[in-house]
């Protein structure tokens, strides 16, 4: 048996595993997403039918930070300006799971770009709604 043989072989399975992990990653960036868009302000006890792309960004972040970095961690840090190296290294590994499934790191310069793409993205799976300019509802 040549080695293009194995190869064909062993393709399908492989490529039956990566479009897993794929879908994978894909429902747990839409879940985190969709999670994001439904948290209520705390500037307004009002939830508008439909969010804007700087709405959606801020809102994202905010959801990535909170799961990233606990309430007392955060607190902590704000009052004495500083966290434990073990909590940093957990947030560290927080956001490296978020990078993972494909949610733009909150430094990137093109964050709203990369969140754009995974909401159009949403939209052609049927879990979002989309009115130009730039507003998304959820379906």
């Amino acid at each position: 048996m040549s080695w293009w043989e194995i190869v064909k072989d062993l393709a399908p399975p492989l490529r039956e595993a990566l479009d897993t992990l794929r879908t994978s990653r894909r429902r747990k960036r839409h879940l985190f997403v969709l999670k994001a868009m439904g948290r209520p302000e705390r500037r307004s006890a009002v939830i508008t039918a439909s969010m804007s792309l700087d709405e959606i960004c801020e809102k994202l972040m905010m959801a990535q930070i909170e799961d990233a970095i606990p309430a007392e961690t955060r607190a902590r840090a704000f009052l004495n300006g500083q966290s434990t190296p073990e909590e940093d290294k957990d947030a560290k590994k927080k956001f490296a799971a978020q990078r993972r499934v494909g949610i733009p790191d909150i430094h990137d310069p093109n964050r709203a770009g990369k969140v754009e793409h995974i909401l159009q993205d949403m939209v052609e799976a049927g879990k979002l709604r989309f009115y130009p300019p730039d507003r998304y509802s959820i379906e």
